[in-house]
């Protein structure tokens, strides 16, 4: 709506972008404002996933996008991505690749449910390790304050 009443005094700034099909791409909130708002339409723009990724650029360039609606876009790429057989961990790459976005700003609006599951197992040289550093420091905590071992 600011652009709506911003119009008045800059003109239209920024036109109603529609997909080859004719469904808006970003402007939905023009387009009601005024149905007589400039609009171009984008003819690569083919399927839902071109779509959003160009709402996704178009929004992210020129305002500031509320988490929740960066979250939504991301989610239903997710969903594309997962019936077209990207694997589960691979996911947050492809949306990465195809956006243009960096992987952190990806994995920060992800929802969950296609993130990685990281599964940690230690190995025996991990835990072989932490135990060593555990004994040293106690040697020197016993030659710093003068304690003697217990023996038991």
């Amino acid at each position: 709506m600011r652009d709506a009443r911003a119009h008045k005094c800059a003109g239209r700034l920024y036109p109603v972008l529609l997909d080859r099909h004719g469904n808006v791409i970003d402007g939905m909130h023009r387009l009601v404002a005024d149905e007589k708002w400039p609009k171009i339409t984008l003819e690569n723009v083919e399927t839902e996933e071109q779509r959003l990724i160009a709402r996704l650029v178009s929004n992210i360039c020129r305002r500031h996008v509320p988490a929740m609606e960066k979250k939504e876009i991301l989610e239903r790429l997710g969903e594309i991505y997962q019936k077209e057989g990207v694997k589960h961990g691979e996911i947050a790459y492809k949306i990465a690749e195809e956006t243009g976005m960096s992987y952190t700003w990806v994995m920060k609006y992800l929802p969950e449910k296609f993130k990685a599951r990281k599964v940690r197992k230690r190995s025996c040289y991990a835990r072989a390790s932490r135990n060593y550093f555990k004994i040293i420091k106690d040697r020197r905590s016993i030659r710093r304050y003068g304690l003697e071992p217990v023996s038991l």
